[in-house]
């Protein structure tokens, strides 16, 4: 990896002063500048300006294959994907749909530099990381991207917002210094959403509930790590057998798998601060992949449908390593986390291997279900190819509409 981009990672206090920079945007300023006056408009210069940049941030020496098994070039497909089928059809101000897109598109390139799971401990956080990645290989080395000046900040700070932060908090760095984490301002001075922002973390959400949400993160599971489990218990640590556990908290007295995927289940309404200002078709989008996650739920749960026979399970286990390796994250990454956790699986007691079965059988189908009916419209396997679902991701060889 190039010695510049490894200097992005770093907390030092230049690229500190660089995020406090960002946070600045002047951004009523900067939207006024934004060359697009259509919904039209703006998709077909996504669509134009997209490959553009992933081939720019590929000859700058990122490599996308590196990243960890849950939000490599597999989620980040499905972020292309949830993107135009989100914005494409939404109604809103065509400026904040043209840089939503591109930045919704990109919001986690910054985990190709640092480990996703590292950002409890770290203040420069994979999405600050992101954006000034964008910022600096558009600003330098991509002069001919397309996008003029006031675009390329409105892009990499929507890039840097899309981790919704709350509240703020204290971070000791590696440097030894205390930093302190701002939530981004996400709304205008007469206290409404700006929705560039609330796009990108949109569409990071579409893949935060659904079927590619459950095995996207069992996958996180081959490796221990502090992951998120809400505001009011902040990051705690993984365990595979633990976390597999077929029950809730409440019923086990620890934290589970079942937990994380009804977390983020309850957080799809507009009761939710992450969901407060969702209208149109994200609600569409959000009700529909929140529907499938209860019903993985409810599978896991349901005794009746533990009726696997060893062979059942072996050949349903089969199945789901082969999802998760050429599906969900088809890099060498995704491969090696998919063998460690079939050996992790096999070691689980009879009745949690049931359990997950049927809650594997539930998604294979719903995937399949989510590919044709949403992404394809009904028309598979004849359909309308869009030229953003046609994007190849640099590395990965296949279409982002052929890698689903």
């Amino acid at each position: 990896m190039r010695t510049d981009l490894i200097e992005l990672t770093k907390e030092s206090d230049e690229n500190f002063r660089s995020v406090q920079i960002l946070r600045g945007t002047s951004v009523a300023e900067y939207l006024n500048q934004v060359q697009v006056d259509s919904r039209e408009i703006a998709l077909r210069r996504a669509v134009e300006v997209l490959p553009k940049i992933f081939r720019g941030l590929h000859d700058a020496g990122v490599r996308f294959k590196m990243t960890d098994p849950g939000h490599g070039p597999g989620h980040m497909a499905r972020d292309i994907a949830n993107a135009w089928l989100l914005l494409s059809k939404i109604e809103g101000d065509p400026r904040h749909i043209f840089i939503g897109l591109l930045a919704g598109a990109l919001h986690d390139v910054g985990c190709a530099l640092v480990d996703r799971y590292a950002d409890k401990t770290r203040v420069i956080r994979h999405a600050e990381i992101g954006a000034l990645l964008v910022n600096r290989v558009l600003g330098g080395r991509v002069p001919n991207a397309g996008l003029n000046m006031p675009e390329i900040v409105l892009v990499s700070y929507a890039i840097a917002a899309h981790t919704h932060y709350l509240n703020p908090t204290e971070v000791t760095c590696a440097d030894g210094q205390v930093r302190r984490v701002e939530p981004y301002v996400d709304l205008d001075q007469d206290g409404q959403p700006l929705y560039f922002v609330w796009y990108p973390r949109w569409i990071d959400r579409l893949d935060c509930v659904g079927p590619s949400f459950v095995a996207r993160h069992y996958l996180t599971l081959a490796k221990p790590h502090s992951d998120y489990a809400g505001e009011k218990d902040g990051f705690v640590f993984t365990s595979f057998e633990k976390d597999m556990t077929p029950k809730f908290q409440e019923e086990c007295g620890q934290r589970t798998m079942l937990d994380h995927l009804r977390m983020f289940s309850n957080s799809q309404t507009n009761d939710s601060p992450y969901g407060k200002w969702d209208y149109g078709r994200m609600i569409e989008l959000r009700d529909r992949a929140k529907k499938r996650t209860d019903e993985v739920i409810c599978a896991v749960r349901d005794l009746e449908k533990r009726c696997f026979t060893d062979l059942g399970i072996a050949v349903k286990s089969e199945v789901w390593h082969w999802f998760l390796a050429k599906k969900i994250e088809p890099t060498g990454k995704g491969g090696a986390s998919a063998d460690e956790l079939g050996i992790m699986f096999e070691k689980l007691p009879e009745e949690t291997r049931k359990a997950w079965c049927a809650g594997f059988q539930t998604v294979l189908r719903q995937y399949r279900q989510w590919v044709e009916e949403d992404v394809f419209e009904g028309k598979y396997p004849r359909y309308d190819r869009s030229s953003f679902l046609e994007l190849v991701i640099p590395g990965m060889g296949e279409s982002v509409i052929d890698m689903l």
